[in-house]
This record gives structure tokens, C-alpha cells and sequence, in this order.
């Protein structure tokens, strides 16, 4: 199973590098995105890589860094100079750059069920600052459609330009992003129906 995980999540990788490959404009390392950071959400694959990495044991690097919230596991978060932001940023840069989770790789793209988006998203983000640019029609998994949506944030460079060039952008970038949605939705739905054993297998 958890071969199997890695497998897909190795693919997900490779389908954000090229979707960067697609996008005319760079990160400028003002660490923005990381401040007032929502929940980073973690799969097991990612918990092993950035464990390794810090040269912690799953177990240890859970208890250290991450909250576990039922089925979920999110990073922690820590107080900084300009407000709460990602418990590994520092001097507005990624600790774990090199191992950082998807969900800060994706960024300023974001995808979820079109149900958590009614709910749970306008808790989490200004609906100012978010728009929906695809609709995925999913009938493999039964939990209704993925929606992928954009995240504006006010000093980030970055998330600004794609926000006001989407639509010049989209005709390239949709068919990757449509692929990164679903192979995204297939890794969490196996990661969470096997969550308990991964779990006792990882943390033990």
C-alpha cells in the first residue's frame, strides 16, 4: 500500500513540475504564501520524505511538528514577526524546501470537493481572494465534483500575475491541472480508506 502511495504521489510531482513549466512567472521569496498559513495538509508519503529528511523518525517528527486531526495531518503552526506562518519558515524561506509537501508545491492552485468548497473553504480564505477556474466531473469516486480554484494573496508577486493572467493561461495549463486534480483525489481516497494500518505502520 504504501508503495503504492509513493508511486502516485512521485507522479504528482512530475505533473506540478510541468505545469510550472507552462507558467511564465517565478517565486520571488517573499514567503507571503506562508504567512497566515491555513492547514497544510500532509499524506504518508510526504510524513516519511520530510521525517528522513530532518533526520527524525515518523513517529518523532509527528509529535514534533504536526497536529492529527482524525483522519487528517497537518503541519503546525508557530507565531513570526508578521503573524502566525508555516512552523518551517524562516527568514521567509522553507526550511524543507526541498521536501516541501504538494499542497506548497501547487500553490497558488488549490483543489478540493465542490462540497468543502461551499463549506469549509469561505471558512479559511477571504472569498475575495479565491476563484474557481475548473470544474472536474469525477465519477469514480462518489463524493461529487472537483473544483479547482486560484488563491489571490494581496503582497504575493507571484499569485497576483497568475490571478490577473488565467485566462491567457488556462488553454495551456488546464489539461495538467485537470490530471494533477484527479491523480491528487485518487492518492488521499487510497490513503484514507487504508489510514488506520498506515498509521499503526508509520508510528509505531
Amino acid at each position: 500500500m504504501l508503495e503504492e502511495l509513493e508511486e502516485m504521489e512521485n507522479k504528482l510531482y512530475k505533473l506540478n513540475e510541468a505545469l510550472w513549466d507552462h507558467i511564465p512567472f517565478e517565486c520571488t521569496k517573499c514567503g507571503k504564501c506562508c504567512h497566515g498559513v491555513r492547514f497544510i495538509n500532509l499524506t504518508i508519503p510526504e510524513i516519511i520524505r520530510i521525517s528522513k529528511r530532518l533526520g527524525l523518525t515518523p513517529k518523532k517528527f509527528v509529535k514534533k511538528y504536526c497536529i492529527i486531526d482524525g483522519y487528517y495531518i497537518y503541519l503546525k503552526r508557530k507565531e513570526g514577526k508578521s503573524g502566525i506562518t508555516c512552523v518551517f519558515q524562516e527568514n521567509n524561506l522553507c526550511k524543507i524546501h526541498d521536501v516541501k509537501p504538494f499542497q506548497c508545491r501547487f500553490y497558488p492552485f488549490y483543489s478540493t470537493r465542490q462540497v468543502i468548497y461551499d463549506t469549509i473553504i469561505p471558512k479559511l480564505f477571504d472569498v475575495r481572494m479565491i476563484r474557481p477556474i475548473i470544474r472536474v466531473r469525477d465519477f469514480d469516486i462518489l463524493f461529487g465534483d472537483l473544483l479547482i480554484f486560484l488563491i489571490r494573496e494581496p503582497e504575493c508577486e507571484l499569485s497576483k500575475n497568475i490571478w490577473l493572467n488565467i485566462n491567457d493561461l488556462l488553454p495551456r495549463i488546464r489539461p495538467i491541472l485537470m490530471k494533477i486534480a484527479l491523480l491528487r483525489e485518487r492518492l488521499l481516497f487510497n490513503m484514507y480508506k487504508n489510514i488506520a494500518y498506515l498509521m499503526t505502520e508509520i508510528l509505531r
